[in-house]
């Protein structure tokens, strides 16, 4: 199974039309599920998760709660996903590839000792350098105990994935599967309230964040090479 993080503010449409694509695109909806993590006071969202809970043809969990950093909700939702599979996703995606959950499967099946990075085509950051929105193994985030440092708030989580994955050698570019980010910064989107609060939180919070915590980074590297030692 397949799980996709996304935290969510305010953005009902473009959360619907991220699931509409993900329904078209997926060929085993059984195997996928959808996680949302909603702010108490993003009441249209809340409404729209209760007006299509029963027309949702793709699992759906969500977990209603304070506003918290972007580390914080995914985390939430980690603890109460099921896939063997986690994908950092969000509300301004969309889906472009058709059967892309049957290919990452089968590529997963392939690595042996389950330590993985998918890194797939957003069409804005190059898959090779940057996973913006990551698809990491349950067997690896299980050594962190968490998906993300609750520290990062909105922006540097995909450089803080990106490092350690390539610094293990388990980084894997999927430039073929497309999951299109519609992020204003291109013109594919509005520059909402959501982007505006975000830029600010990046600003004063994420990038030192990162790079005050470049030890914790490297502890996860350790562990999971240590892990890789004890496997191969």
């Amino acid at each position: 199974m397949i799980s996709i993080l996304i935290p969510t503010r305010k953005r009902a449409k473009k959360l619907k039309t991220m699931y509409e694509s993900l329904h078209h695109m997926t060929s085993e909806s059984d195997k996928v599920e959808v996680l949302f993590y909603i702010d108490d006071d993003d009441l249209q969202t809340i409404k729209f998760i209760e007006n299509n809970k029963d027309k949702f043809t793709i699992p759906v969990k969500h977990i209603i709660g304070p506003r918290v950093s972007l580390g914080e909700a995914c985390n939430h939702l980690y603890k109460i996903s099921s896939g063997q599979l986690i994908m950092g996703g969000a509300d301004d995606i969309v889906f472009k590839t058709q059967d892309w959950d049957v290919i990452l499967e089968d590529k997963f099946k392939k690595i042996k000792d389950k330590i993985c990075l998918f890194s797939v085509n957003d069409l804005y950051q190059d898959p090779s350098k940057l996973a913006t929105h990551p698809v990491i193994s349950r067997e690896a985030l299980d050594v962190f105990g968490h998906y993300l440092p609750p520290e990062i708030d909105c922006n540097y989580g995909d450089e803080w994935l990106t490092y350690i994955f390539k610094e293990i050698d388990r980084y894997f570019p999927q430039p073929d599967i497309v999951v299109e980010h519609m992020h204003w910064l291109v013109g594919k989107g509005d520059r909402d309230n959501t982007y505006a609060e975000g830029s600010a939180n990046m600003i004063r919070h994420s990038y030192q964040a990162f790079t005050d915590n470049k030890d914790k980074r490297d502890l996860l590297v350790e562990k999971l090479r240590k892990l890789l030692d004890e496997e191969n």
